[in-house]
Order: C-alpha cells, then structure tokens, then sequence
C-alpha cells in the first residue's frame, strides 16, 4: 500500500493546475506572476498513529497522517477522492511486533491569491503563455456565440431547444464547447488558489518481542487506552506495547526512525528522534514519547515576492470588453453539460437531460458505501463490483480520488516567474477552484450523482489487509493460549501464519489479490471466508462481551483451578444493547472468537484455553484435552454470537466502550484491541458524512453561474464569493480564505 511517508502534496504550489479524474491530478503551476499574499498562521499538533492493541486514538488506523476534504467536479469523483483518504495510507506490520509513529504537524503560513485586487482581465494576463491563449481562444469562441445569438436577436436557450433552426449559433456554442474542452484537457479542472504552508514529520518507533511468546499478551492485568482529544498524548511506551502489564525487563527489541517533511522541522525532528534512538525497551518503558518532544512552533511567516498586479493588454481589455452581460452563461453551462452526457447516452435528448437534471442527486452509491463502512459490511469477496486482481492497478484507481496522488510535472516547460515553495516548508492543505468560477466564458456543468459506484477496489484491498492482521493476531493469541489445533491436522499456529504472509504481501507493489487469497490454503481461506461473510466479526474491536441470564465474566477465579482448568464466577451485568451501553463490561472479561473448520466459533481468554463449559454462576476454560470447548453460532441480522439454544448471548464491543474509562488500575478498560477497521476510521466517515451531506442537498447536475447579475469586465473578484474546496494533511483554517 502507500507509503506512510508520502505527503501527496509535495510540490503543489499557488497557481498548480488540478485535474480531477486522472491518476496525477497536480501539475506545475500556471501562473508567471505573484498574485498572492501570505498571513502567518502559527498552530502545531502532535498525535499517535499506528497499530497499538492497547492504545486507541483518531488516528491510530491510519497512516503518518491523515487527509480531510476531497476535490472533484463531479459526485463521482469526490466519491472516490474520500476513499482513496483513507485507502491510501496504510500502516500494518504482518508479524509479531508493533509499529507507532508520534507524529508533528506544524502549520506557518497561507498563501492564497488576493483575487480582491485582481479582475478577470489582470488574472487572464497572469497566466503562462500557455494557458492564457487557451483561454483567450475559449474567450474568443464565447464571443462568437454572443455576437451570434445578437446578430439573430435569439436567446441562447432558444436555440438549444430547435438547433435546427438555428445552424449558425448552434455551429458557434459546438465550437464554443470545443475550446472550453481544449482548454480543460490541457489545463485541467481548475487551480489551487491557497496553500497552507508548514513541516511535518515523525519519530517511528518499532517493538518486536525477542522471545516466542507473541508482543499481543492477553488478559485482566493488561488495561487498555481511549486516548482521545482531551487526553491524547501522554502514554507511556510500556503502555502502547503491552497494556502496562509488560515488565521494563521484558525482551523486546525497540526501532527507530524519523522522517520529516519540510525542513523547518528537520531540527526538532532531529532532537526528539536523538532523545530515543538507540536506547533499550527498558529505558523507554516509562517514557511518555510526546513529552519528549521539543517545540516544534514555526516562527517566522514563509516568504514570498511581493504582489504584482498584471497590467492587462489592450488585446485582453478589447476582448474581456466584449462581455456587456452574463445572461446566457447558464444557458451555455447546460449546454456544455449536455455535451458530456450525450457521450455516455447517444439517445439522450435535451429536453430529458433537462428534466434529469432537475431531479435531487441520485447518491444512492454513496450511500450504500456509507451503510457499508458503519456496518462493516464491505464484502472484499463478492462477485459485485469483484475485487480488482493487482494492488498496484487499485492503488493507481485510488489515486484518481485527490488524495493518495503523487505530483506529476508537466513537459511543458515552467515560467521563471511561476511560483516557488517557500524555504523549509511545504503543502499541509490546499484551497481549489473550478476555472469557470474564475472565467465566466469557461461555464460548464457538474453532475452530482453518485449511483454506479463502479469498482472500490482500493478500499476493499484495505479492508483484506486488516481482516489479514487481525485474524493473524486472533490466532497467535489462541496459539499462546494453549490453544494449538483446531483439528488433528490444522494448528493455530499455521493459520495464524497463513495470515501474515498474507497480510505481507497485500502491501507489496504489483501483488495480486486473488493469488493472495489462493495462497492462503484451504484451512485459512475457508476461515477467511466465513469471517468475510459476517462482517460483524470486524466489529469486535475491543473483544466480546459475553451474557448469560443478565450475568458476565467477573476477574474472580473460582478456588480449586489448575494450569488445565480455570473456572471464572459470572457477576451481574446491567449492559442492555438497545442502549447501546457497552462501557458495562469494563468490568467484566472479554474473550476472542475463533472461527472452526465447520464455520462456527470458539471463545477463549482470559485464562489459558477456550469455553468449556458454562453454568449458571461460573464459567469453564480448558486446555485441550477430554473436554470439549462450546460451539457458538453466527447471529448475521442481530450481529451476535450465540449458545446454548440463545442462552448465551455475546455482543462485539467497540473502541467507543472505552472511552473515559482509563483514569486508574480499578476503572481502567481491561482487554486489548482485536480489530482496526473501516467503520473505526474516523476520517473516511467524516469524509463520506460531508460529502453524502453536500451532494444530497443538491439537482442531479448544477450549472456554473455563481456571477452577480450586475458584474462587468471592470469590476474586481471578491473571495468570498468564489467557491473552494479544500484537502489537506491539517484540518481547514477558515479565518483567512
């Protein structure tokens, strides 16, 4: 998968072209003059991510850094942008060990054109040579179209519902269209037009257990962490690792590494990674990381020359000048989009694109998407929408969405005057505008469906890769429990192996899935497979919290166990699932599923072995042996397991459960984290959310004409009123632009 180290903005400066459905969507800058100004914006953050089984956080199931927002012109493409966020930057190991980055973003600056000094015709001549006689062409061809439609005294949309009798003008918006696609294929959707300047980096820290025993220990001593907004940094190392319950002296080898992007930083980086490297678990078990780390405040405010306003030629004035009004602008938007439409539907009509148009978005994909992250239902499997072969081919697919995209340079060659990254520091976000919210003769159409989703192939190779490592984790676990076969042939240990291997090679370029999940063997794919058909499985991230008769597992072991038999009172359990109250089993045990060759499942922790027996005021684990462990069912529609003809009911327990509960040793969460999945990401949901927010509130297509009735070659843009999206590494500052 992605690299966590890639920041998908290096290189975007004020001014780069941005193309919305391509695999590189950033290219050079087309401005040869400054147009913009810089304000400082001085803020810093520190945040943990990474794979901790007993540390939680936003961020944790992403990679170095996260990113907010997505760019399109259409439905679709913004759709894609939102996954390709979170698809694209995977962070996994696919063994025994753990990686977590302590990560520093600190923001300097933003850039943005100072349009308010600016017109149409001065920012026309502040573009490269290139680029201002494409547009002075669409210009020209608009023009054109105007002087026509006067010249038969006939109104734009007239003439689009009886083209034949007016071949002439329909022959001018046809060359009108052609320019404007010239322009766009060249020049691409639209242009950044604010840059939010700062560094960022990280210290990586790698612990891997030297012995045979697995890093992910499992049981009541170990306690688990919500560590969220108002409490985010200050875990220990021991705690990240273990849960605390590790010794300092255990046997565990500690890695690091930095990496800083922007060298504004690359000081401070410097120090904190020095602060750690080197040194053994035992002097880093108590060491919160984040205090650790010096300021990290860019002080001084990114220099840039000073603003230029363009002077604008008189064979600028004279053409902007033409434009006496706007009056046919959504008129020529229509039929701009109509031209796009009728490339997908030849029999389309005007007459019915219209009426199409006016109908709300159809975000019917989108939606399904959303119920299918929340649900964790994505079926990496399925025959719909079938999980594309190469990783590499879905990581180029998940590039077509804004985010995971490296920056392509054009061969054409760059202005002197074009504009440069500020010393030391690079993009944390960026503003974006449509071309036709900059030049009104540049009008088009955006669809804002989002109903044939078309392949998701990036996000459902995520998805496989942490149902990869968390299968690996559930069954080494089960291995170190005592728990060494399933049947006289198929161990644990194999399994948990088979998965690894697995959850490796889904991060290598060019990997091919469906090789991958053939690679597994017979045993594990067929694990695989039921795991994959009750998603809900995925939902266990905290474990399962069993109930019987209102009671659960207590921590009190009943007198009399031995190392092949431990018996656990049950306690009342007030939890109540229509109340969604799982912060109830704080007190209580949680246990594992083990899915079996038959497709059932065994539950196992906290002691060694799985459940054996349960009676009405204690619970049984055994080491294999004469006893035989309880099978439980998969309940799909109510997402539990059941036993015991529904006696038994246990319920899968989110992160959210935890929350709060981390003040000391008697409150703490006791447990460890079993799954990092989609529906824990908290930035895919906010994307999707906002995105399912923004489209359904909209026609199936809008028209470009945000230009006031009374506007005039002469008069000068004003900010507010040219509409932005924003992407970035940081989340949106909305005091300057």
């Amino acid at each position: 998968m992605e690299s966590a180290t890639q920041n998908p903005l290096t290189g975007v400066t004020i001014g780069s072209k941005v193309f919305s459905s391509s695999t590189a969507q950033f290219k050079h800058s087309v401005l040869n003059k400054n147009v913009s100004q810089m304000v400082a914006q001085e803020k810093s953050d520190k945040f943990m991510s990474g794979e901790s089984s007993y540390v939680y956080q936003g961020h944790m199931n992403e990679g170095s850094f996260g990113m907010s927002g997505a760019y399109g012109v259409s439905g679709i493409s913004q759709f894609k942008a939102s996954l390709a966020a979170y698809a694209g930057n995977a962070v996994a190991q696919s063994n025994k060990s753990i990686t977590v980055n302590y990560n520093a973003m600190s923001q300097a600056g933003i850039e943005y054109i100072d349009f308010e000094n600016l017109t149409v015709g001065s920012f026309l001549e502040s573009l490269n040579s290139g680029a201002n006689a494409a547009c002075i062409k669409a210009l020209d061809a608009y023009n054109e179209v105007m002087a026509e439609a006067g010249r038969l005294d006939v109104d734009i949309q007239t003439a689009l519902n009886d083209p034949a009798k007016y071949p002439e003008l329909t022959a001018s918006i046809n060359e009108w269209i052609h320019a404007c696609n010239e322009f766009n294929s060249g020049y691409g959707d639209g242009l950044v037009v604010g840059v939010l300047w700062g560094a960022c980096g990280w210290v990586q820290m790698k612990m891997e257990s030297e012995t045979e025993d697995s890093s992910w220990q499992y049981g009541g001593e170990a306690s688990f962490s919500y560590s969220g907004a108002l409490n985010p940094v200050n875990v220990n190392v021991k705690t990240t690792y273990a849960g605390s319950n590790s010794s300092s002296d255990a046997k565990v080898k500690v890695t690091c590494k930095s990496f800083c992007s922007g060298s504004k930083l690359e000081t401070a980086i410097d120090t904190w990674f020095n602060e750690l490297a080197g040194k053994s678990y035992k002097e880093l078990a108590d060491v919160e990381v984040m205090a650790k780390a010096p300021s990290l405040s860019i002080k001084d405010t990114p220099k840039i020359p000073p603003f230029e306003k363009p002077l604008v030629s008189e064979s600028v004035a004279s053409r902007v000048g033409k434009i006496k009004d706007l009056k046919g602008l959504e008129a020529l938007a229509v039929a701009s989009a109509y031209d796009e439409a009728k490339r997908k539907d030849r029999s389309l009509t005007l007459e019915q694109f219209m009426k199409d148009a006016k109908e709300k978005a159809d975000v019917s994909g989108l939606n399904s998407t959303i119920k299918q992250v929340s649900d964790n239902s994505i079926d990496t499997l399925g025959q719909d929408n079938q999980l594309d072969t190469h990783v590499e081919k879905a990581r180029l697919q998940s590039r077509a969405g804004m985010v995971a995209s490296a920056v392509s340079h054009a061969v054409e060659p760059v202005s002197s005057g074009a504009p440069a990254t500020p010393e030391g520091c690079v993009p944390l976000g960026v503003w974006i505008s449509n071309w036709s919210d900059i030049f009104p003769w540049l009008a088009r159409g955006f669809d804002n469906n989002v109903k044939n989703v078309g392949d998701i192939s990036s996000l459902k190779i995520r998805v496989m890769l942490q149902d990869f490592q968390a299968l690996n984790k559930i069954y080494t676990i089960a291995h170190n429990s005592g728990i060494t076969n399933l049947t006289d042939k198929v161990r644990t240990s194999d399994i948990a192996n088979a998965f690894s291997h697995g959850a490796g090679e889904l991060q290598l370029s060019n990997a091919n899935v469906s090789s991958i999940v053939d690679g597994l063997g017979e045993e594990a794919r067929k694990i695989y497979k039921t795991w994959n058909d009750n998603g809900f499985l995925r939902d266990c991230e905290l474990g399962l919290g069993l109930l019987k008769d209102d009671k659960s597992v207590s921590f009190e072991k009943v007198p009399g166990g031995s190392d092949k038999r431990q018996a656990y009172y049950l306690d009342s359990c007030s939890f109540r699932a229509k109340d969604n109250d799982y912060w109830k089993f704080s007190r209580f045990y949680s246990l594992l599923p083990l899915i079996t060759m038959e497709g059932d499942v065994w539950l196992f922790g906290p002691e060694r072995g799985a459940m054996s027996s349960i009676y009405d005021n204690e619970v049984v684990f055994s080491k294999p042996g004469k006893a035989k462990y309880l099978r439980f069912k998969l309940d799909t529609e109510r997402k539990v397991l059941t036993g015991l003809e529904d006696k038994v009911i246990c319920y899968p327990i989110p992160f959210s459960a935890a929350i709060g509960i981390n003040g000391g040793k008697e409150s703490a969460w006791h447990g460890m984290s079993v799954s990092t999945n989609v529906a824990s990401c908290y930035s895919l949901r906010e994307n999707l959310e906002q995105l399912q927010t923004r489209l359904q509130s909209l026609n199936a297509w809008t028209f470009s004409n945000s230009w006031p009735s009374d506007w005039t070659p002469d008069t000068p843009y004003t900010q507010q009123s040219i509409p932005k999206q924003y992407i970035g590494l940081a989340e949106e500052v909305t005091s300057v632009i």
